[in-house]
């Protein structure tokens, strides 16, 4: 009877010790959420960072298509309107990346009071908006890269 008293205390406390109160496992999972979270932030900082630098190469098409519309005035009215519509490009896709920046950074403030849920769906949405901006610059890029080419 003894044995049998020792046994049951014994897997009384295995089983208290193995259950625990939880901590653990409640803080293996923040650990994952802040990974996962991280990654994702990391994955939409990347897209940034491949397309911010040619913020300068679409200036600078962007400067000499004005350039050139300004130096010749007696353009043809679908080159004109190409050259316009190739400029018009650029400078949003300037203007979106700005407006991006300033909204992530504005929503980077607010991820400590969202929830786990609420910081996924919001980086998920980052991303596909970084991901139009990037492909709005790039188009751009190669529409006034390509008229400069042809009017040079």
């Amino acid at each position: 009877m003894k044995a049998f008293t020792y046994l049951s205390l014994f897997v009384a406390a295995l089983l208290i010790t193995a259950c625990g109160d939880g901590t653990n496992a409640k803080n293996n999972t923040e650990t994952v959420t802040q990974e996962f979270q991280s990654q994702l932030q990391s994955e939409v900082m990347a897209i940034h960072d491949e397309v911010m630098p040619k913020m300068s190469e679409i200036n600078r098409i962007s400067r000499a298509l004005r350039t050139y519309l300004e130096e010749n005035p007696d353009l043809e009215a679908d080159q004109k309107e190409s050259i316009t519509k190739a400029v018009s490009s650029l400078d949003q896709s300037g203007e979106a990346m700005m407006d991006w920046m300033s909204t992530y950074g504005d929503l980077t403030k607010k991820f400590k009071d969202m929830n786990h849920d609420a910081v996924r769906e919001a980086l998920e949405k980052e991303k596909e908006n970084i991901t139009i901006v990037k492909d709005m610059m790039l188009s751009g890029i190669e529409t006034g890269s390509k008229l400069l080419v042809e009017i040079q």
